[in-house]
């Protein structure tokens, strides 16, 4: 399937080489945010990237990097289709 163990939630070669552009409203801290996977929907306009790209630095590739970005970005990213197995 994939090249390397899956993570916690069965997913596969989830690092990759451009930034994710995520779905969560960025705030400062998780405090207060869901516990459950899903999104965190409101708390301002800014969205979470998270990871980095080929054009980053080694430390900023983590997925677990957050970074705050403007709605509108539309610098190097991606996002990630999942699908169930059958």
């Amino acid at each position: 399937m994939g090249t390397f163990a899956p993570n916690g939630y069965g997913l596969y070669d989830m690092a990759g080489n451009l930034k994710e552009w995520c779905e969560d409203v960025y705030v400062d801290s998780y405090q207060g945010t869901p516990t459950d996977g899903s999104a965190q929907t409101s708390g301002g306009p800014d969205r979470v990237l998270r990871g980095g790209g080929w054009t980053s630095s080694s430390r900023f590739v983590r997925s677990a990097r957050r970074h705050c970005v403007e709605a509108s970005y539309t610098g190097y990213l991606a996002f990630r289709l999942v699908r169930a197995a059958r």
